[in-house]
């Protein structure tokens, strides 16, 4: 009994031994501190975070890429969108013009395609971008290697070539070496010739052509921009490269040069011809050459013809006029006194009965008689405007520079626009380019003596929208003043529209607001309308200011009672002969009074007054309120003055006013 006892001791001493190694083992897995039991918990918890997370985000994924394939731009087809591309690629595609305009401020512009952007908008995108050779069939050539990869990536389809401004004529010559394997896709061809190099004498040294003999069957478009001033021979190389690729071909529909000789360019016309747009003739052709010229070509559509007329030719031997049927947009901007009569005697002889589009730079003062000037060219206009009336305007100073520093300044003087539709563009000087102009009409003249007889013939009775503006602050353009505004005023009696940007120009406008009201009290001056029809109008680029409320007392001191009109009036006893009112001021003749707030030194708090009284004598004449008017000012300002000169006032004469401040 006593060993059996023994063996269950045993026993159960073995079995508490086991216990306790299980219960070590299990202790050295706890945790040695509560911080760190903490800690493992607080794991866990981030771990099943994570993977929820993770979960969502395939989830959210899944939902935005059903959201994304209901828009209508994801369910459009391919071709649909590649058409889309393709348009856009033909807006932003970047010219040999623009860029030559760059090449004067960096030399080595190498840049990447606006359009190429949008294949990095997503797979599908770029996958239509790489598929569709039309997209990279418009080669503006910067680079050789960016050159290849575009004839590579192209195809077989059709090319637009620009090469633009490679600085020798090595250069030059490997790119048409690498344009050799797609000769017969370029249909487009844009070349600006490199300067050829020269020794120190000025003797060419390097003037051979391309190496490249392969024909150009498939040209529809010739492009070539020589250098302004191009030195003789600067065109040589590139010339006889064209030579005999051009010419035996009569598929050419639209020819654009400078500074190309004529010899070259007569024999590149052809009857298919539609586009022509031609500057800068070394040696320009008389008026007759032009004529025999343009009477080969019927289907022209349109014609450019800058500083590229013999001036000492004003007549011709044609007896009869050369019909151009289908020519629709003319431009003829001079440059000199001599251009304009070469010029009109070009036009008439053209009979243009499509003609809708026109923009001519002429100089009265070459003409013997500026009264035959003015009737030419009412008569044209008028004939534009019977078939699709005027009615928007622009009158504005501009000057055209082209390329900055590469040629002075060209043309400078007040500028008048006429169109047929509401848009009329925001430079509308020196029109070299017809492209960029959108005017039915656009006629240029030099010096403000000559605006008012062209305005006052010219057919402004349908015009609703005038938009007036200096696009330059140079000293010699005086204000707009009230002997130019007349004629407008007068003229344009359907005006609902009436836009006027910069100091300078409301000047003018505030003497037609005194006129107006001057008239009313002064039986002697014929009233000056003030476009009675007028429902809008906006004054920019100007100093406009709030008016404070003062006293009685006050009111005197800051002249705010002053009656309308010039304070200056007593200078020589007459009103009249105060030069404010003169077209040709050259200067105040009462600047010396610090109080004058004529015309031409307008005080900027005197602008409110002149509005309110202008728009209460248009209330009590029974006229219509003004819908709206809109104030974009340089800067706004408080300004003590009397009560009913201030912005309640304002406003209960108009529907609706707005005044913004562009420093804000």
């Amino acid at each position: 009994m006593h060993e059996v006892v023994q063996v269950y001791q045993g026993l159960g001493e073995m079995v508490v031994a086991d216990e306790i190694r299980i219960a070590d083992m299990k202790l050295d897995e706890l945790p040695f501190s509560i911080a760190s039991w903490e800690q493992e918990e607080i794991d866990v918890a981030v771990e099943a975070r994570r993977q929820e997370k993770r979960r969502l985000d395939l989830e959210l994924a899944r939902l935005l890429g059903s959201r994304n394939n209901l828009q209508p731009i994801a369910r459009l087809h391919d071709e649909i969108l590649a058409a889309i591309f393709i348009q856009f690629h033909a807006d932003v595609s970047i010219s040999a013009m623009e860029l030559l305009s760059r090449h004067y401020i960096q030399q080595s512009y190498a840049p990447t395609p606006e359009w190429l952007v949008l294949g990095a908008v997503c797979r599908r995108w770029r996958s239509i971008f790489i598929s569709y050779t039309v997209l990279w069939s418009h080669i503006t050539a910067t680079t050789v290697e960016w050159l290849d990869l575009l004839l590579t990536r192209s195809a077989q389809a059709p090319l637009h070539v620009a090469i633009t401004h490679p600085m020798w004529t090595d250069c030059l010559r490997t790119y048409m070496r690498v344009l050799q394997s797609a000769a017969d896709r370029i249909q487009t061809l844009e070349l600006f010739p490199p300067p050829v190099q020269r020794d120190f004498d000025g003797t060419v040294r390097d003037a051979t052509p391309p190496e490249a003999n392969y024909p150009l069957h498939s040209l529809r478009s010739l492009q070539i921009y020589a250098a302004y001033r191009a030195e003789p021979g600067d065109v040589d190389p590139i010339l006889r490269y064209l030579d005999g690729r051009v010419q035996p071909y009569s598929h050419l529909t639209s020819i654009g040069s400078r500074c190309l000789p004529w010899d070259f360019l007569r024999h590149a016309f052809r009857p298919s011809l539609m586009v022509l747009k031609v500057s800068s003739i070394p040696t320009p052709p008389s008026v007759d050459e032009w004529l025999d010229a343009l009477s080969s070509m019927p289907e022209l559509r349109e014609l450019s013809l800058a500083f590229a007329i013999a001036r000492l030719q004003t007549s011709s031997r044609h007896t009869a006029a050369v019909t151009l049927p289908h020519l629709h947009t003319l431009s003829l901007p001079s440059e000199g006194e001599d251009d304009g009569p070469a010029y009109v005697a070009l036009w008439d002889h053209l009979c243009l009965p499509e003609l809708a589009h026109v923009a001519v730079t002429l100089e009265p003062s070459s003409y013997t008689s500026s009264e035959t000037f003015v009737q030419w060219l009412a008569s044209r206009c008028s004939s534009l405007n019977a078939k699709t009336p005027f009615i928007s305007a622009r009158y504005s100073w501009t000057y055209d520079n082209v390329f900055g520093a590469a040629k002075p300044m060209s043309f400078y003087g007040p500028t008048i626009a006429l169109s047929a539709g509401e848009y009329l563009p925001a430079s509308i000087g020196g029109p070299y380019y017809l492209d960029e102009i959108a005017p039915s009409f656009c006629a240029s003249f030099y010096v403000p003596t000559d605006g008012r007889p062209i305005i006052e013939s010219l057919p402004l009775a349908h015009v609703t929208t005038l938009t007036v503006d200096h696009t330059e602050s140079w000293k010699i353009f005086e204000a707009m003043l009230v002997d130019l505004w007349q004629p407008i005023a007068s003229a344009m009696t359907n005006v609902t529209t009436l836009r006027i940007a910069t100091t300078r120009s409301v000047t003018g406008f505030l003497g037609v607001l005194r006129h107006s009201q001057r008239s009313r009290s002064n039986s002697s001056m014929p009233p000056t309308p003030f476009f009675s029809k007028l429902e809008y109008l906006e004054l920019s680029d100007i100093s406009w200011t709030n008016v404070v409320p003062t006293n009685a007392a006050a009111d005197e001191l800051d002249g705010w009672t002053d009656a309308p009109g010039c304070p200056c009036a007593e200078l020589n006893g007459d009103r009249e002969q105060c030069s404010c009112m003169l077209i040709n001021l050259q200067g105040c003749a009462c600047e010396a009074d610090t109080v004058c707030d004529c015309e031409c030194r307008w005080a900027k708090e005197k602008l409110n007054k002149l509005l309110v009284e202008a728009l209460r004598h248009r209330e009590v004449g029974g006229l219509p309120r003004l819908r709206r008017m809109d104030i974009v000012a340089t800067s706004v300002e408080d300004v003590p003055g009397p009560e009913q000169y201030n912005m309640d006032t304002l406003y209960a004469l108009i529907e609706e006013v707005n005044i913004h401040s562009k420093a804000l």
